[in-house]
């Protein structure tokens, strides 16, 4: 959850063993890695789970500039709060509970891209929890408990909140109080329910307080918001409504501060004079590819500045809002000529004037124009009317109509153009012209999240655009959806493994899919993606080892698919069906050729949980040749698009870390279609169980037994160091018996290249040759003898000096026979220790 790495501690005293120890600081699932040559041995990854709170590691207070924690800045209390890993995102939200009970949200500002400072306003007495969280989790030194004994500002025109809220039989009572002389005034308030529709309360005011009454019907958020009282307003605030056992108990209160004016008042943001806000300090600047607008902030409240920007294209561009002692500047990198309009500004909680950047680009650098600056008044005149929706309740699956007013000519040159801030794509607009001096725009709102509407006229927005509303609810991914299998069903079992398909409905759109499976113990497992036959779909596949509910969560783009999780149980664990859980991938030895000139090369992977493979493949002149690999319900196919005809070697084919059998293609050209037949390296090998190495036996001998042939077989001996002989390198082995087999080796360049080696006999030994074009690291391996292996690897360092090679160094790393009875064969070996040669 916290996206770290743990420090692993490992103990390699023990020949026969190792012991890993993990100190898990934190609640939460830890996924640990086995790897040997960058490849998870079986069984690797293993995740174990934490119980208890996951605090944020990212975040911690920082000291102000006396030493302490808190301070106080006139009659406001200052925290700074910093972010230790800078470059990785966080988003601070933090809240101040009071000895009443109740919970305000604090403002803040950013200091710098990794400090933000948070301000308080206390209005009452003793000791009061400062709770600051991280993307939703609590920092580790939260909450933090600060004693305050006296109120610096108090302010006598308004009732304070004095909780908690009461709860008298069905009703919540919040009450509000000031001192005795304060004069009695009328006090009025809107509330929204929990689905955002408006609800009834009473108002009963006496001569030092008011009280306001709700009666709430079902549990959920009750939001107060327009409360005033006489001409001065005051915060707003939310009840959370809970009933246990159909009987109302207390619920938690939440409040929002407000600004506040130099004499103390709190103001609405339609009553905050312009002087107050940030000026813009003109014209905009242009350092590389980014464009800077900035605002003097010196001598005015500390608040953090927020808004949003749409590109040309309508879609949401990224903005970078930083603050100094006395500025505040937004930064955009824009990366296509038009209009970039800034809206939904905000100083706090005080809307700012929208504005609009012309960009254009000159020698591929951005230049800018801003035709209104943000501190003048729109000089357009326009008869173009918008309606305010700003009060208004919306819910998912509602169908919005937009009546907008104005001129004829005006309303049939309007431009409309709705989009989804979360999702970043467009929502379609249906405009009724039937009316002369009034359109009509329906939008349907399909999903959760923010729509931003743009009302254009002569490619400039008119006033009041664009304008946006939120629709409550968690934001879920629409660009993928969970394809049925031909049975009409998400899941489907083959033999002992549940496989499901997702796809991808914009094929033009990159997908970021993962899934994790939560079994009904609790374990968590992370599920893989696999590109399938069908275009813009992909395959999951699980192997169920418990009975129970099982659910399987998947995401894209870090937000949850619609229909997520997929819930199910299992009535019969799979464990007694190990054999077929280790099976690897069966060979077809008949290639299909589709489209005249693409390859396909077939596994049968039916009942395979899937994994990654990967494939090393040289073309017929020794290059590296791209393979991809593509998976159905059950098939995996090998994608080969020859460019000539001849031998194309497949090798080091891997299924997780699992090896399977080498083959090769032999391509030809038939008028223009490819034709290929298939040949396995060995032709009698059966299929391998993962984790176990077939080791073939000598004809008519048993595995321990040794002909006298094999036993006076002597490998060669590789002879250091290696040599230069002019632009090529040498490297010899020495050779004790009159026997003078060919030497067979394969060398790999630092492009991953395959390179010639040429080899000359000697009376006492064997010199291999090859011709580096490059520095870097060439690699002899896959090494034999005649028909033995040498268990071996050679790494050799070339460096050039002025173009000419000049240096050489080797690196030996010996294999470990797996027999011991006889000398090595093919796949009969693996890595062990690296030593110096």
């Amino acid at each position: 959850e916290l996206d770290r790495a743990v420090p692993v501690s490992i103990d390699r005293s023990d020949p026969d063993q190792l012991t890993v120890t993990v100190t898990p600081g934190n609640g939460g699932n830890y996924i640990l890695c086995f790897l040997l040559k960058d490849k998870h041995v079986s069984g690797s990854p293993m995740n174990f789970f934490v119980e208890g709170e996951i605090y944020d590691d990212q975040c911690v207070f920082k000291p102000l500039t006396n030493g302490q924690l808190f301070r106080f800045n006139m009659d406001v209390l200052e925290f700074q709060v910093e972010n230790k890993h800078p470059g990785k995102n966080f988003e601070l939200t933090a809240k101040a509970k009071l000895p009443s009970g109740a919970m305000v949200v604090l403002s803040s500002s950013k200091l710098s891209e990794d400090n933000q400072m948070f301000y308080f306003s206390p209005t009452e007495v003793g000791k009061h929890e400062f709770h600051v969280s991280n993307n939703g989790r609590p920092i580790t030194e939260s909450p933090s408990v600060v004693d305050i004994s006296s109120v610096p500002y108090t302010d006598s025109l308004i009732p304070k909140y004095q909780g908690p809220p009461v709860v008298d039989g069905n009703s919540v009572i919040i009450r509000f109080g000031g001192k005795e002389d304060l004069r009695e005034e009328e006090v009025s308030a809107k509330c929204l329910g929990p689905d955002s529709e408006p609800i009834p309360f009473d108002i009963k005011v006496s001569a030092s307080a008011f009280v306001l009454v709700l009666t709430p019907q079902k549990p959920g958020n009750y939001s107060f918001h327009d409360i005033s009282y006489g001409s001065k307003p005051m915060p707003s605030f939310c009840l959370n409504v809970r009933f246990v056992d159909d009987r109302l108990v207390r619920p938690d209160i939440e409040i929002y501060e407000q600004s506040l004016t130099d004499s103390g008042a709190m103001v609405e943001p339609d009553d905050q004079p312009t002087e107050k806000l940030p000026n813009y300090v003109g014209p905009p600047t242009v350092q590389g590819n980014t464009v800077f607008v900035t605002f003097n902030t010196e001598g005015l409240s500390k608040h953090k500045l927020s808004g949003l920007c749409l590109g040309p294209d309508y879609h949401v561009q990224k903005l970078d809002i930083e603050a100094s002692n006395d500025s505040v500047t937004i930064s955009l990198s824009p990366d296509k000529e038009g209009r970039y309009t800034f809206f939904n500004i905000k100083w706090g909680t005080i809307p700012m004037p929208s504005f609009s950047l012309n960009v254009k680009f000159i020698k591929n650098q951005p230049s800018c124009s801003m035709e209104k600056p943000p501190n003048e008044l729109d000089s357009k005149k326009t008869t173009v009317r918008l309606p305010d929706f700003s009060k208004t309740a919306i819910q998912s699956d509602q169908i919005l109509n937009l009546p907008v007013q104005g001129d004829e000519d005006e309303l049939q040159s309007l431009e409309i153009c709705c989009t989804h801030l979360e999702l970043d794509r467009t929502v379609p607009v249906s405009v009724d012209r039937s009316e002369p001096t009034q359109l009509r725009a329906s939008v349907t709102l399909e999903d959760s999240g923010t729509y931003v509407m743009s009302f254009l006229l002569n490619g400039d927005h008119v006033h009041q655009s664009p304008i946006t509303w939120i629709v409550d609810g968690e934001v879920c991914d629409d660009q993928c959806y969970f394809e049925p299998h031909p049975n009409g069903q998400i899941l489907r079992l083959s033999e002992g493994v549940i496989e499901f398909k997702v796809q991808n409905k914009y094929g033009d759109k990159d997908v970021d899919l993962r899934a994790q499976a939560l079994l009904f113990s609790g374990l968590v497992i992370p599920m893989k993606a696999f590109p399938a036959k069908v275009p813009n779909q992909f395959l999951f596949s699980l192997y169920p080892t418990e009975v129970g509910r099982h659910e399987i969560q998947v995401w894209n783009k870090e937000r949850k698919l619609k229909d997520s999780p997929l819930i199910f149980d299992v009535t019969k664990p799979m464990l007694g069906d190990s054999i077929s859980r280790l099976q690897l991938p069966k060979l077809n030895e008949r290639p299909i050729v589709l489209f005249r000139d693409t390859v396909f090369i077939i596994y049968n992977i039916a009942g395979i949980p899937k994994q990654e493979i990967s494939v090393f493949c040289t073309d017929p002149d020794s290059r590296v040749h791209p393979i991809d690999a593509k998976y159905s319900d059950s098939e995996l196919s090998l994608v080969l698009a020859p460019k000539k005809a001849g031998t194309y070697v497949f090798s080091e084919i891997l299924w997780d870390s699992q090896p399977l059998t080498p083959f090769q293609l032999e391509v030809s050209f038939v008028e223009g279609r490819v034709e290929c037949t298939l040949d396995k390296r060995d032709k009698d090998e059966k299929p391998l169980m993962a984790g176990l190495v077939q080791k073939d036996k000598p004809k008519g001998l048993d595995d321990v037994s040794q002909t006298k042939d094999e036993a006076s077989i002597v490998l060669p001996k590789y002879r250091g160091p290696p040599g230069v002989r002019g632009q090529a390198v040498s490297v010899s082995f020495d050779v004790e018996t009159t026997a003078k087999d060919d030497m067979k080796v394969l060398c790999v360049g630092p492009d991953d290249r395959v390179y010639p080696v040429n080899q000359k006999k000697t009376v006492s030994g064997i010199s291999l040759y090859f011709t580096p074009d490059k520095p870097g690291n060439y690699v002899l391996q896959n090494m034999s003898w005649g028909n033995n292996s040498l268990p071996m690897i050679i790494d050799l360092r070339v460096v050039f000096t002025d173009d000419v090679l000049s240096e050489c160094k080797a690196e030996l790393k010996p294999l470990q026979v797996t027999s011991g009875k006889r000398p090595l064969r093919a796949g009969e070996y693996d890595y062990i220790k690296t030593k110096k040669v």
